[in-house]
């Protein structure tokens, strides 16, 4: 039986159907609503024709009297409830008050709040899936010469500290390739930051295997954040992760574990993440969360607060086709998603469920704590899930220019400054303006814009913006995030105190809401 989803054209929302029961997701209202089958029907055609030919075109179907009864309740849910209304986005904006370039200038001016710096650009590891493999198309490979100097750090740190004055938390990671290749240059950043600001956070992404003593004294005296590459058991991680000599890596990185755990227990269990790329196998579909799941083997994980789960982009890359990962994904997320549900209805040990948790967690809070303010509220609409570029987050390759993120400094594309020069304010507003005019017809007829996380990245192909690739990722987003409504409302229906938890652990704005509510 074929699953029964109506996506409307007239309508800014989606009609689906979980066990019998049918529900209508309002973007206007951001509501989730009962509903019956005909009202999915016939709803479409309530803003485009009177009522009269509505009942023709739907008499065989449907009683007159249930079609003009039917009628009517929309038309009572739009003028008492407020909610089932067509309104259109008349734009895409930074700000009601403020131009582009006024809000541009006023956050990078003093509101940055990450800096990330391409340590090194080599690698003491080549596995099969990595960005810089050569498996991806238009992406760099690992380089031994792309070292970052201390000069350049210094300068992007002098530039941070004084660019995000009025931000509280403030934050600066190391990322490469592998950075602790160039632990020296850690080492001399943290400590020059340290003496100016000791209030700043630091963090390190490392496939863990030049981990030492003399290294951990440091890292845990420096009380930063340190999150660890590991894929699964052995017979999963040492399928693609291997070093330049391709042999296998799991043991190295579980003694190294072992190694933090023995000599600095607090750090251990206060510091560490890890993060698990999911890779095609064929060991089951549970192996995954049974392994991180296992307190005995990972006491220090916390389900989704400090345990990752990436996947492998397949929309550009040879990998994913070789071994048929998209298949392999969706049915590893539809058994994750069984999991995450029986949690929540039949009270399953958190500890049990790691892995769901990674997945789901932060998506399904967002649902539980959504906002019900009517988009004819909105002073104005933020594009999408962008952010001002730099502000989140400033990423500074080896030579000084800087990107809005890691994965666009991958393709080398949207610079948007460089160390010495500052930011590029002409540029940065393109980007914004341009993205905004181009992506408007599409995200004001779309369902799921107030749901929607994609960014800059999802429309940049070839240092271009191109719409067409974007629209593919539009397809794949709406396609998850109908699997996420499903999953909340099948919970919720189920137990309707399951999600009362979510609300202690914040608001759950993560995409753009929180910052069409910042003028």
């Amino acid at each position: 039986m074929s699953e029964y989803v109506i996506e409307f054209k007239n309508f800014k929302g989606i009609g689906f159907e979980i066990e019998n029961i049918y529900y209508i997701y309002d973007s206007y209202s951001n509501q989730i609503l009962r509903s019956e089958k005909i009202m999915l029907d016939i709803i479409d055609d309530s803003f485009v024709l009177e009522e009269e030919q509505i009942v023709n075109k739907y008499k065989e179907k449907y009683s007159e009297k249930i079609i003009r009864n039917c009628l009517s309740s929309i038309k009572m849910a739009q003028d008492s409830a407020d909610i089932l209304k067509n309104f259109n986005i008349p734009g895409l904006a930074l700000s009601k008050k403020l131009s582009t370039r006024v809000k541009v200038e006023k956050k990078l001016s003093n509101e940055l709040m990450h800096l990330m710096f391409n340590v090194t650009e080599d690698c003491n590891f080549r596995c099969d899936y990595c960005v810089y493999s050569g498996c991806y198309n238009n992406r760099r490979s690992h380089t031994k010469y792309n070292i970052i100097s201390w000069d350049v750090g210094k300068r992007a740190i002098d530039f941070f500290l004084k660019h995000s004055r009025n931000v509280k938390k403030r934050y600066i990671s190391f990322y490469g390739g592998e950075p602790l290749l160039n632990f020296n240059f850690i080492e001399l950043a943290i400590n020059y930051t340290k003496a100016l600001d000791p209030e700043v956070r630091f963090s390190i992404t490392t496939n863990g295997s030049l981990l030492n003593e003399t290294i951990l004294d440091y890292l845990a005296q420096q009380n930063l954040t340190l999150q660890i590459s590991l894929d699964g058991p052995n017979q999963i991680h040492d399928m693609y992760r291997k070093n330049v000599s391709n042999h296998k890596t799991y043991e190295i990185v579980m003694e190294k574990l072992e190694l933090i755990k023995q000599k600095y227990p607090e750090f251990y269990w206060n510091n560490l993440s890890i993060n698990a790329v999911l890779v095609p196998h064929t060991f089951g579909l549970d192996v995954i969360n049974n392994f991180f799941s296992d307190k005995n083997r990972f006491p220090f994980l916390k389900g989704g607060q400090n345990f990752f789960i990436g996947t492998i982009n397949p929309m550009d890359n040879t990998f994913v086709k070789d071994y048929n990962y998209s298949q392999f994904l969706w049915r590893f997320r539809r058994r994750m998603a069984e999991l995450y549900e029986q949690y929540h209805k039949k009270s399953l040990d958190y500890n049990e469920i790691d892995a769901p948790f990674a997945l789901f967690h932060k998506y399904i809070k967002f649902l539980a704590n959504r906002s019900n303010k009517r988009l004819s509220d909105f002073d104005f609409y933020w594009p999408t899930g962008i952010c001002i570029p730099g502000m989140r987050s400033v990423f500074v390759a080896w030579n000084g220019n800087m990107y809005p993120c890691e994965k666009l400094y991958d393709y080398e594309d949207m610079c948007i400054g460089h160390i010495n020069k500052g930011f590029f304010i002409d540029q940065i507003i393109d980007y914004i303006e341009e993205y905004a005019e181009l992506t408007l017809p599409y995200c004001r007829d779309c369902w799921s814009y107030r749901l929607c996380g994609y960014c800059f990245l999802n429309a940049r192909f070839n240092n271009s913006f191109d719409m067409k690739s974007r629209l593919e990722y539009c397809v794949a987003l709406r396609k998850t995030m109908l699997e996420h409504l499903k999953m909340y409302i099948t919970i919720n229906e189920k137990n309707n105190k399951a999600f009362e938890y979510l609300k202690e652990e914040g608001d759950g704005k993560a995409f753009f809401v929180d910052q069409m509510l910042d003028d």
